[in-house]
């Protein structure tokens, strides 16, 4: 099983790659998009993971400023495949290991939003996808921004 920080710097890797652009016509087998919430109102930037529960590749989409995103698998497949997936949202104040306006490198890096959901085990989130169909998702989050990183944990 990742550790956190490995997940982490995996999904910034493949969000930084999939923002930059490649395009492809090949497709995953079926569509997924959908709306993010926080307190009600739309999450207007951001990273959106679907985690198989079985094996299988991840997929990923960038939340745009409506709150809205489309699902992609890798950076040359559009959609995703049929199956059980966990899910997670990101939306980083400081990016892991980035620096705050102190000079401080925040190893945890600092979340607009609860820290809960940026892990697909903890976020309580759960996506079915169904073949040859668009899927649409509503994931609704709620709490308050991380105000200071939490301490780095031991590593074991």
């Amino acid at each position: 099983m990742m550790n956190q920080r490995v997940f982490q710097v995996l999904l910034i890797t493949m969000m930084t790659i999939l923002v930059n652009g490649c395009s492809s016509n090949e497709n995953a087998g079926s569509r997924a998009k959908g709306k993010v919430l926080f307190n009600g109102q739309p999450l207007t930037e951001g990273a959106i993971l679907f985690q198989p529960v079985a094996t299988g590749s991840t997929s990923y989409g960038k939340i745009d400023a409506s709150g809205t995103f489309e699902m992609r698998t890798g950076t040359s497949m559009n959609g995703i495949k049929p199956g059980e997936y966990e899910v997670a949202i990101e939306n980083w104040k400081i990016f892991p290991d980035g620096v705050d306006e102190k000079g401080n490198v925040l190893v945890n890096g600092l979340s607009k939003i609860p820290r809960k959901y940026t892990n697909p085990k903890t976020s309580g989130f759960k996506a079915t996808i169904q073949p040859e169909v668009m899927n649409e998702f509503t994931f609704e989050l709620t709490g308050e921004e991380e105000k200071v990183s939490p301490k780095e944990e031991p590593q074991k």
